[in-house]
């Protein structure tokens, strides 16, 4: 059965029908895989397209879409979420440059959430099962779970490899904020299923995705509050960098509220929900978006065996003698060290097909 995608439009509907079609019927599987790649981020296309493209037999397990976060619930449609906000943001200083627009001028929140299910749609055929299939890659849709040393099973099938690579990435995990969870909040993989804009927003975290989309918000119409912690927005960035960024924000009405020793109380009261913060300030919000922290996605029943040492990904099945390594890209593998998905998945190829 396909995950659930909200709104069920035509565009979404081309999405589904590419990275997870329900009509899917699996392939008979290979006596032995020289590659299972877990996960189909981007990390987790990356090596099976290139590991099919060196001659190996490659067999690829998702639960959930193809294309992973970027595709689904990250780059691609925060990015042309950016891109409208982008315009509105020019147009709001546009007299500076000579250009007189009429007052009264506003962003289709519908329309811009319409175009980025278009584009994603569009998109989705390069990531899709299909293509995929083409390339020579024997694509199962269901949960993998370790059944010994050296072999995966999805729903009922059992892959046998020579080599293994881990790549089901992050997803936001809940904030211990007392109150949040009764609240209620959306993450990345909630927030690009709105269809009407929120009046007011608060975005609790002030790393690159809470600060990319508390602007676009911003600048879309919304009333946005940011919380973060450290001294300043963009915590691992350039200070002085940062302060460009925090600046801006505080230009175009971004509200930035900071947070040292705790977190801020979050309150359910009907009509919206109430945050109180360190300073005893009462911030009224219609929607809170958290990024917060991140969770590696080892907890699929059958993954326990992955454990975490030195930076690396260890096998330790209870059959196993000294498995080898399992290598790990993507999100899995910057949540142990640094490795852009991407590049992440170059790298596993070559050892993985070896």
């Amino acid at each position: 059965m396909a995950p659930l995608l909200a709104p069920l439009d035509q565009h979404n509907s081309t999405l589904v029908r590419n990275v997870h079609p329900v009509d899917w019927r699996p392939p008979t599987a290979a006596a032995r895989y020289n590659l299972v790649v877990i996960g189909a981020g981007t990390a987790g296309l990356v090596t099976a397209a290139g590991g099919a493209g060196l001659g190996a037999r490659v067999a690829l397990v998702e639960r959930d879409f193809l294309g992973g976060d970027c595709l689904n619930v990250g780059c691609v449609p925060s990015k042309c979420i950016i891109r409208s906000s982008r315009v509105f943001g020019e147009v709001g200083s546009a007299a500076a440059l000579g250009v007189h627009v009429p007052p009264g001028v506003e962003a289709d929140f519908g329309a811009v959430m319409e175009r980025m299910r278009r584009l994603r749609a569009r998109i989705s055929d390069h990531d899709s099962v299909e293509r995929f299939t083409r390339l020579g890659v024997d694509v199962f849709l269901g949960s993998a779970r370790f059944v010994g040393p050296d072999a995966v099973e999805v729903d009922g099938t059992r892959l046998r490899f020579s080599k293994a690579v881990i790549a089901t990435g992050t997803r936001a995990a809940c904030p211990a904020i007392p109150g949040l969870a009764e609240a209620g909040f959306l993450t990345n993989e909630t927030v690009f299923g709105l269809t009407e804009r929120p009046r007011r927003l608060a975005v609790i975290g002030g790393g690159p995705i809470g600060c990319e989309l508390a602007q676009a918000f911003r600048r879309l119409g919304s009333e946005v509050v940011l919380f973060h912690s450290g001294p300043h927005l963009l915590n691992r960035e350039d200070p002085d960098a940062a302060g460009i960024v925090q600046q801006a924000f505080l230009r175009e009405g971004v509200h930035l509220r900071a947070f040292a020793q705790k977190d801020p109380l979050v309150e359910y009261r009907g009509e919206g929900h109430v945050m109180f913060e360190e300073l005893a300030q009462t911030i009224r919000t219609e929607v809170v978006f958290t990024l917060f922290h991140v969770t590696v996605e080892l907890e699929e029943p059958g993954l326990e065996p992955m454990q975490a040492h030195d930076g690396a990904l260890h096998y330790e099945h209870e059959t196993s003698a000294g498995a080898d390594v399992i290598a790990a890209a993507g999100g899995t593998a910057t949540a142990l060290a640094t490795a852009p998905s991407g590049n992440g998945g170059s790298f596993a190829q070559a050892p993985a097909v070896n």
